[in-house]
């Protein structure tokens, strides 16, 4: 009878194995590379000047409260001295 030999063998190979690309991550780095040519929401002539006119807007309802606050003050300064009078 013969004799059984088991001799193992370890052969190093490299796969090339296919990775599919990543689509959010190229759009990341888009955004990134080159902000004004790849935002999600591209920034128009239009929305700039909606901006300007809600910063105008803005400013004019808080002149607005500022005229109304001293106008009430003022209201409230004649009561007072009309109030002054009537009781002397």
């Amino acid at each position: 009878m013969g004799r059984l030999i088991m001799v193992d063998v370890i052969i190093e190979a490299i796969d090339e194995v296919y990775t599919p690309p990543n689509v959010g991550a190229q759009a990341f780095w888009l955004k990134n590379r080159q902000k004004e040519k790849w935002m999600d929401k591209p920034f128009n002539r239009y929305d700039e000047e909606k901006i300007k006119l809600d910063r105008e807007k803005f400013e004019f309802e808080k002149k607005t409260k500022t005229n109304d606050k001293v106008n009430q003050e003022s209201a409230l300064e004649s009561l007072i001295k009309s109030l002054d009078k009537a009781v002397k």
